[in-house]
């Protein structure tokens, strides 16, 4: 599970990507505008851009555990 959990987790959209980065302090984000910056070098994370909310959400859902469900 430890190296499950130590990998690094993307969200995307059609214009935005987002990248969770394991960290012993918590997480780091990495937000890029791939339309506009194919190569990905302008991080745009902590700006307040609504699509950097959504997809956390996204990966905060993929990331929570599952219910286990009676047999």
């Amino acid at each position: 599970q430890a190296v499950i959990d130590a990998k690094d987790r993307m969200a995307r959209d059609a214009r935005y990507k987002l990248i969770r980065i394991p960290g012993r302090r918590g997480p780091l984000h990495r937000l890029y505008d791939v339309v506009a910056d194919p190569q990905q070098r302008e991080d745009l994370s902590g700006r307040g851009l609504e699509a950097e909310a959504v997809l956390r959400r996204h990966l905060d859902a993929y990331e929570a555990p599952m219910p286990v469900q009676p047999r």
